[in-house]
């Protein structure tokens, strides 16, 4: 029999359909016994924690895998801590990863074995036994010729975003503006932290003083049509009462402006965001890191390029892209963005689609690794 530990409580987002494929069982910290074959860990469960927190239920063969999917933000932080616990440690360690990381390889000399492809992602939001699924099907599509933007975590190249909406003008009526952080009750509205995102970038001149005053002043948080602060969850489905623009002004978890955004090797990393306006047959625009466009192209989707000027991609000054992002922004919205959907629904189809056929490609890629690495074929008869 194997023995697994998940002490992270997380298993079930890449390796729960296989765990029941195999008929394998999981222990989590509420029922620990002893020894383990195999300890399942999130990011969490490395880069925050003692090692010796771990370690006590190892034994000599134990193999320790790693899953960042969902959570490779900042991504070079953790890369050190695994790196040196790795290198410390005599255990077999595994990285999966839902990002490239061949540069930083071919850099960094490592112990441990990596399974890294952007199909993880699509895998770990897609998989109907993961914690944060995404609803995939949807029964409607989007019909209303304007913009939206959906804006949760404070952070602070999304503090600068609604900076520049403020200043210019623009209609909010589809966007929303929560500036949260995880608290034990669920995700909270911080004005502290707010504030000190405002301040950051007054300091960094990329808002005036008088910007700065007018994003104090704006009342915050920003909903579209629930209250949210009796919400302590938020929800990876389809809601047709906000998804109703054709326009989705996507902001990604990380742009360039904080630290640690942007690697020595240029790791692009995404979330489901970017999935969501390819899900709903949208106009995506993205609010991301540099190459992260040419990175959605090399993986095969189709940003409308025809329409789109995603010349911003390649502009290195951050304030600036922001504002030739905008720039993008209104000049769409003077057109007929809907007729332009209809004369070209096969490929929103098309990027839907592959949606599908990614998922299926991280679907195998875990399974293939699983078996090759981690369990034992010959236990699982």
């Amino acid at each position: 029999m194997i023995r697994i530990l998940d002490i992270n409580y997380q298993s079930p987002r890449l390796f729960g359909q296989f765990l029941k494929k195999y008929n394998l069982s999981v222990d989590t910290l509420d029922d620990v016994n002893g020894k383990y074959d195999i300890i399942l860990s999130h990011r969490e469960g490395i880069q925050d924690i003692d090692f010796s927190e771990i370690e006590q239920y190892c034994h000599e063969n134990t193999k320790i895998i790693c899953d960042i999917t969902t959570e490779s933000g900042n991504i070079q932080c953790f890369l050190d801590s695994f790196k040196e616990i790795s290198d410390k440690n005599d255990y077999q360690f595994y990285l999966i990863a839902d990002t490239d990381l061949s540069k930083y390889h071919r850099r960094v000399p490592v112990k441990y074995t990596t399974l890294d492809s952007y199909c993880l992602s699509f895998y770990a939001f897609l998989n109907p036994m993961g914690d944060n699924q995404m609803t995939l099907e949807t029964g409607f599509s989007a019909f209303e010729n304007s913009f939206m933007s959906l804006n949760n975590s404070c952070r602070n190249h999304r503090v600068l975003l609604l900076s520049k909406l403020i200043k210019r003008k623009f209609d909010l009526t589809n966007c929303s503006f929560l500036m949260t952080t995880a608290s034990d009750s669920g995700y909270v509205f911080t004005e502290f932290l707010f504030k000190e995102s405002v301040k950051r970038l007054l300091d960094d001149s990329l808002i005036s003083y008088e910007d700065s005053l007018e994003l104090l002043n704006f009342k915050l948080p920003k909903h579209i049509d629930f209250n949210f602060k009796k919400i302590g969850y938020i929800s990876n489905e389809i809601n047709e009462k906000i998804y109703k623009s054709i326009l989705n002004l996507v902001t990604e978890n990380l742009f360039g402006i904080s630290h640690g955004d942007i690697t020595e090797d240029n790791i692009v990393t995404f979330t489901e965001k970017v999935m969501k306006p390819f899900q709903v047959r949208q106009i995506p625009l993205f609010i991301g890191l540099p190459n992260l466009q040419k990175t959605l192209r090399e993986i095969g989707f189709d940003l409308f390029d025809d329409l789109i000027d995603n010349s911003f991609e390649n502009e290195k000054n951050h304030g600036k892209r922001m504002d030739m992002i905008l720039d993008e922004v209104n000049r769409l919205l003077f057109l007929d963005l809907i007729e332009y959907k209809n004369e070209n629904k096969e490929r929103f189809e098309k990027n839907y689609n592959l949606l599908l056929e990614l998922a299926n490609q991280g679907k195998e890629l875990i399974e293939k690794f699983l078996l090759e690495h981690i369990f034992d074929i010959e236990k699982l008869k």
